[in-house]
């Protein structure tokens, strides 16, 4: 696989962009956040002095990291799923009227919700990512069926056979990868309502 030899990136352009569309973006940093960048998180709870050159850099280099270490998609490139399963299960169930940020947000704390669940997330992990998430004007929760959401996700392009790969936060700046059986993935979507 060949690789870019510089990635560009001009922050102005986000001038241009409409704040629900910012906002849909800011899910995806906050993933970058959770998963691998714990000073990451940091300085997203402090917005008024939030450098967004600095953002990019560090959501730019963890992904680079990430891909360079698993061009293949089989092991921790799978930690940028996060949020992704629910998430894209919330997408579709929505006909895509909410956008994709917005569901990989909704999806983020469904995840962190199970990962308590399991026991292997503290609640101030829930809390923290909650709070994140609607500073930034972003949901925490969708009124889909858990029915509807299963039928969904079982499309899932991380979905192999009888079981699908989830990744769950164990604090801020660190996550995990569990493969669950498909049959628990209604448990997984419940959220907070199980």
């Amino acid at each position: 696989m060949i690789h870019p030899s510089l990635v560009l990136c001009d922050p102005d352009t986000l001038r241009t962009l409409s704040p629900e569309v910012l906002r849909d973006g800011f899910a995806e940093v906050i993933k970058y956040a959770v998963i691998g960048d714990g000073e990451l998180f940091s300085m997203l709870e402090k917005p008024d002095s939030l450098d967004m050159e600095t953002v990019i850099a560090r959501c730019v280099s963890q992904k680079s990291r990430i891909v360079e270490e698993d061009e293949t998609d089989h092991g921790i490139r799978k930690h940028l799923n996060f949020g992704h399963t629910a998430g894209h299960a919330i997408e579709l169930r929505s006909k895509f009227s909410l956008m994709h940020g917005h569901g990989v947000a909704i999806g983020m704390i469904i995840a962190t919700e199970y990962a308590l669940r399991k026991e292997i997330c503290p609640a101030e992990v829930l809390s923290a990512l909650s709070n994140l998430l609607t500073q930034y004007g972003l949901p925490t929760d969708a009124e889909y069926p858990v029915a509807d959401l299963y039928e969904a996700a079982t499309r899932d392009k991380k979905r192999e056979g009888a079981h699908i790969d989830v990744v769950l936060p164990t604090g801020i700046g660190a996550c995990t990868l569990m493969r669950i059986p498909v049959t628990e993935l209604p448990d997984f979507l419940a959220g907070g309502r199980a």
